[in-house]
């Protein structure tokens, strides 16, 4: 992957009053594409230019041999090494651990963070689980079928903990899954971790759900390996983390911090501000006046010189005076400009509204408004003015001056984009990669940011470069990963089961791919029916997993097979009649025929209290005229009573 340094919503928050006086604003926008490239360079160069020493540990555990296998961590954590590498971060990353290669990973990086200090970046990825108040890091190939076993067959925290010796220290764990451990194993052992007690100096310790709480795949950690590389605070990183993993996951996940940092961390850098607010402009000014007579001088005569504009503006036109209030803009006579856009909108001419957006929005000769920013730069959207639409989709996408709204953002951008705005296609793309407010769209998001390098948007042309080479990635490993996929299908078929099983996990591990739901519930099907011989354990918990993913994922057979999970109360999950039917409902909606027989087993016979007898005769008669044998012998054995 080339550099990042386009990874930020729109990054300059040019909000220029229209795309007609482009000419006039050119001054100004070169200057801001200069302090860019100038940033890009610092921190993207090929030589980062971070003075003190940087080391990461990550450790990712996807392949366990005992517990459900997990799709996610080992290709989160190579994105996430991508990001701390450009960050000048050395990293070491360990796949499928076992207990002595973490535990010597780890005993290394403790070496490393004595001689060396600065910061000291730890991550880990996999299974987990609190027992007596601890945490413990399970290995993958840790055999625990106890819970008194756990600190003998796993890593306590705790020695993460000591390890981490820099001058500062950051610790992530994304391990807040359910309880692995068998039902049996006892009762201290349970879900999500709690708050470890020994903390490192100078550290921050990230949890990806609150104590005791569970996290969901695939969402922490790909946000934060995305933020990361933003020129914030790790603070306001690990905010703007916490609130999307709240949004994304319906408020059921939220990350915890357990701080003990005694400054504040910039590990990308400090982003200077590119505007200056009123208040800061009167301060300076009020500065000059004081200690400067020459300087106050010169303000007076530009005083005059407003004044004397002033005179004249009363025989322009309205357009005339929205370009003077733009060339003003671009000159940074910030006052004339406030004015000049006033008047033109007080002569009709509606454009203005964007101008004068522009100025409440910045603080452009006048204090910053942010609300009143959002009314005139809609104002201006409603009348179509595409600037102002695409501004409006930012201050949307930000929850700047309006509460924030993916779904708007998106509807002003799209109007804005329609009518050849470069930087709402930009924005569009941006929303696609990342999946704000849409579903993530690589292939969208490229498309956008094409149409915005023909319209000449700078920032437009690297992110087209760096796509590309993402997608192409990605479609390798789905190329792969379906290889497998298909090579695990051909074993399937041929009662190879443990072949069969080797494969679809390696096509799971190996990312995302087209028929990657249905690898889902062909290896769930055989640690559900798995038996002597086969080659393949028995597993029902692992199984669960699998299905519930390719369930929510729209397999109409996985969803029936979840229903019977709930039904029979297969492996850890409890007996849950209610739920069930949802799941039979939704497979029997797709025409699936064994729900229809569980269903109207369920209906007909009143099970948890889930009497309709109606819908269970209907259920019942339609499974066994599409040849479903139990259904059948069923309304067989009811006779008349049927």
């Amino acid at each position: 992957m080339k550099n990042k340094a386009n990874v930020s919503f729109d990054n300059f928050r040019l909000r220029f009053a229209n795309a007609e006086t482009k000419s006039a604003i050119n001054v100004l926008a070169g200057h801001i594409l200069k302090i860019f490239f100038l940033s890009a360079l610092l921190l993207f160069g090929s030589l980062p230019l971070f003075s003190e020493a940087r080391n990461a540990l990550l450790i990712a555990n996807s392949s366990y041999k005992n517990f459900g296998s997990l799709a996610t961590p080992v290709n989160e954590a190579r994105d996430l090494k991508k990001s701390l590498v450009q960050l000048g971060f050395t990293v070491t990353i360990v796949e499928n651990g076992s207990r002595e290669k973490m535990l010597d990973s780890v005993a290394d990086f403790e070496k490393t963070l004595k001689s060396k200090g600065g910061i000291g970046f730890f991550h880990y990825g996999g299974h987990a689980v609190q027992v007596n108040g601890k945490n413990y890091l399970i290995p993958v190939d840790a055999d625990i079928p106890d819970e008194r076993r756990v600190a003998t067959r796993s890593v306590d925290v705790d020695e993460i903990m000591a390890s981490m010796v820099a001058d500062t220290n950051i610790v992530i764990l994304d391990a807040c899954r359910n309880n692995p451990l068998p039902a049996s194993s006892g009762r201290s052992a349970t879900r999500g971790l709690v708050l470890t007690q020994e903390k490192p100096k100078n550290s921050i310790i990230v949890y990806s759900a609150e104590a005791g709480k569970v996290a969901q795949d695939g969402v922490f950690t790909p946000l934060l390996s995305q933020k990361i590389l933003e020129k914030k605070s790790f603070y306001s990183i690990l905010l703007d983390v916490r609130r999307e993993v709240n949004r994304r996951t319906n408020g059921e996940q939220t990350p915890k911090n357990d701080d003990g940092l005694m400054d504040e961390v910039y590990l990308a850098g400090y982003e200077m501000p590119q505007t200056v607010s009123q208040k800061e402009n009167y301060q300076n000014q009020n500065s000059q006046k004081q200690n400067n007579l020459t300087e106050q001088k010169q303000q007076n005569q530009n005083n005059q010189k407003s004044q004397n504009q002033n005179n004249n503006s009363n025989t322009k036109t309205g357009e005339e005076l929205y370009n003077l209030g733009n060339k003003a803009l671009s000159e940074k006579n910030y006052n004339d400009a406030f004015k000049y856009f006033n008047q033109a909108l007080e002569q009709g001419y509606n454009n203005a509204r964007t101008g004068i957006g522009v100025c409440y929005n910045y603080g452009y000769g006048v204090k910053v408004n942010l609300k009143k920013a959002v009314d005139f730069y809609k104002a201006a959207a409603l009348d179509g003015e595409p600037s102002a639409q695409g501004n409006l989709g930012v201050m949307y996408h930000d929850g700047t001056g309006v509460k924030q709204d993916y779904t708007e953002a998106r509807k002003w951008l799209l109007k804005s984009a329609e009518q050849g705005h470069g930087r709402a296609m930009y924005n569009l793309g941006f929303l696609y990669e990342f999946g704000h407010g849409v579903t993530i769209d690589k292939k969208e998001a490229l498309s956008w940011y094409e149409k915005a390098a023909s319209k000449n948007y700078e920032n437009a042309k690297e992110k087209v470069a760096s796509l590309k080479q993402a997608i192409e990635e990605e479609e390798n490993k789905a190329q792969q990963a379906e290889k497998y996929y298909n090579i695990g299908c051909e074993a399937y078929v041929n009662e190879d089961f443990k072949k069969a099983e080797e494969y679809y996990k390696k096509a799971l591990e190996t990312g995302e791919f087209s028929s990657i739901l249905y690898c889902k519930i062909n290896l769930a099907k055989l640690y559900i029916w798995s038996s002597d011989g086969d080659g393949v354990k028995q597993d029902f918990n692992k199984a669960f997993e699998l299905c519930r993913d390719a369930a929510e994922g729209g397999i109409a057979d996985a969803q029936s097979i979840l229903g019977r999970f709930y039904n029979y109360g297969w492996g850890n999950v409890k007996i849950d009649y209610k739920e069930a039917l949802k799941w039979y409902e939704k497979a029997i909606a797709q025409g699936n025929t064994e729900a229809k027989y569980n269903a109207g087993y369920i209906y007909y016979n009143n099970l948890g209290g889930n009497f309709d007898l109606q819908k269970g005769r209907k259920y019942l008669q339609e499974a066994s005229a599409a040849g479903d044998g139990f259904a059948t012998d069923f309304i067989k054995r009811c006779g008349d009573k049927f």
